[in-house]
């Protein structure tokens, strides 16, 4: 069982004790990540980032998704609602939400990490995986988008 993601409701049942321990260990310690500084997750912010994204994937299957490749877009709403779930994602989790291949995922990973909005870091457990955040930068722009303030770009 991956502690990277949310088991899926039938894969709870086949949990041991020690992995339900180490889902609450992890989530924990995301909990205590998001509320150093004084920050504390705003899950109706979250939620709208989710929504938002939700509907981005279904008008994919009505319509051709090439008509609207917004990757950087994809990826900054899931990496907003992913740490307002408490969630940490890697760059192939990121890459796979935007539905773009990996060298996609990765110039616009370069480009958003240029203007301040993502970072990267190493895991310590796993040397092949690299984790990617939002910035206070970053968490602040989509925020600002959802709570429907006027951007300094307006």
């Amino acid at each position: 069982m991956d502690c990277q993601r949310w088991p899926a409701p039938d894969e709870l049942c086949d949990l041991t004790v020690a992995q339900i321990d180490a889902i609450i260990s992890s989530l924990r310690r995301r909990r205590e990540a998001l509320t150093a500084n004084g920050r504390k997750p705003n899950t109706e912010n979250g939620a709208a980032a989710r929504r938002l994204y939700a509907e981005r994937r279904r008008r994919n299957s009505w319509l051709d998704a090439t008509l609207f490749s917004e990757p950087a877009w994809d990826m900054l709403l899931d990496l907003y609602a992913s740490a307002e779930e408490g969630r940490a994602l890697s760059i192939s989790d990121v890459g796979i939400a935007a539905c773009v291949p990996p060298t996609t995922s990765l110039r616009w990973l370069g480009q958003m990490e240029k203007l301040g909005l993502v970072r990267r870091s190493s895991d310590m457990h796993d040397r092949r995986r690299v984790w990617v955040e939002l910035t206070e930068q970053g968490r602040a722009a989509i925020t600002g988008y959802l709570t429907g303030e006027r951007g300094p770009r307006a």
